[in-house]
């Protein structure tokens, strides 16, 4: 493969004693670390939002920080729920930065605790994957 996918960690960083730009800017400094590596044999990085971890602009600064030229995004259409952001955004800020991706669509609802979500088949959910898609 010409790509390896790796992700920061998940939701449960944004809550820990260390701030989430502190992990942003250490998975940075690994990723830049293995810089040479991946370029001598020719691999670029995939960073996925992954499970609620970061928002779009919060990889697309991990990218940048660590060196667009070898460092990219896997997109997940359904991870950005987790985060509470609109897919769609996730899509515009990343779409540059796109190496490879997965998609889901998801359904959405608000609960007294605050909103739920539940991943669908493909067109069942309620976040205009298919507006998404194209």
């Amino acid at each position: 493969s010409k790509l390896v996918r790796c992700f920061l960690g998940s939701m449960a960083d944004r809550s820990t004693a260390t701030p989430l730009a502190a992990h942003i800017e250490n998975t940075a400094k690994t990723l830049r670390a293995c810089r040479a590596y991946a370029q001598d044999h020719n691999v670029r990085i995939a960073v996925e939002n992954h499970a609620g971890d970061m928002q779009a602009r919060e990889l697309k600064s991990l990218i940048e920080l660590a060196g667009k030229d070898f460092v990219g995004a896997v997109i997940d259409s359904g991870n950005p729920v987790w985060a509470l952001e609109d897919p769609h955004l996730t899509l515009e800020v990343l779409a540059p930065y796109i190496l490879t991706s997965h998609v889901r669509d998801s359904y959405l609802w608000k609960t007294p605790e605050g909103v739920a979500v539940q991943w669908t088949a493909m067109g069942e959910g309620n976040v205009e994957i298919s507006r998404w898609v194209k």
